[in-house]
Parts: C-alpha cells; structure tokens; sequence
C-alpha cells in the first residue's frame, strides 16, 4: 500500500535502528535509505571516526539493551567457531574482540521495538 513508512533495521545481535524520518514508499519506486550519514531515530547508531554511523553491536540476548547478561554468554562461548549468535563482530568466531565490543557498547539501547 503506498504511503509513508518509517525504515527499520533489525540484525540478529545488534541493536534494532529505525529512519529519523518516514521514506514514502509505493509499488512503483525503488526507494534506498542509509543509516550511515546519520539520519537514525534516537540516535540509534555510532559515529565512527571516518564520519561513518554503524549499528551498535553486542545484543546476543536480544533484549533490546546491551549488557553484562550479553557480555557473560559471549565469554561462555568463547573460542567458538561458526555463524554465533555470540559474534557481533561477524568474523566467524566468539573471541575476547566480541566481548570487548560489547564492553564498549554497555548500556547502549534501543527505543526501538
């Protein structure tokens, strides 16, 4: 159905980020959104120091906040290999990095649901 939509982006653990703004969207257009120059509800991502916004990382429970519960099943996964719900760093391994991502990210949250 054409009209306005806000643009959301969900991702398996990290932190949920919706468009500052709604986006009108029809089945005639193709319509793009970036959340990388900003543009994030709430201030849903992190500026990076090459002017770059990217989603907060660290959410393995999904509970929508990122904290010690994510950062102690990362350390209880450490050292696994695969597609983990406990590598927010999407490397292919649990390590000590996904851990310390989660450690920089503490608190972090989303308004977001």
């Amino acid at each position: 159905m054409p009209g306005n939509y806000w643009i959301v982006a969900r991702h398996r653990n990290h932190l949920d980020v919706m468009s500052a703004n709604t986006i009108y969207l029809d089945s005639l257009t193709t319509a793009t959104y970036s959340f990388t120059q900003s543009g994030a509800f709430d201030n849903g991502t992190k500026l990076l120091a090459n002017g770059n916004h990217v989603l907060y990382g660290g959410d393995v429970n999904q509970d929508d906040v990122i904290s010690s519960p994510d950062r102690s099943e990362m350390w209880n996964n450490r050292n696994q290999a695969g597609y983990l719900i406990t590598d927010p760093t999407l490397d292919g391994t649990c390590s000590s990095g996904d851990r310390s991502q989660a450690w920089n990210n503490r608190n972090k949250d989303t308004k977001v649901s």
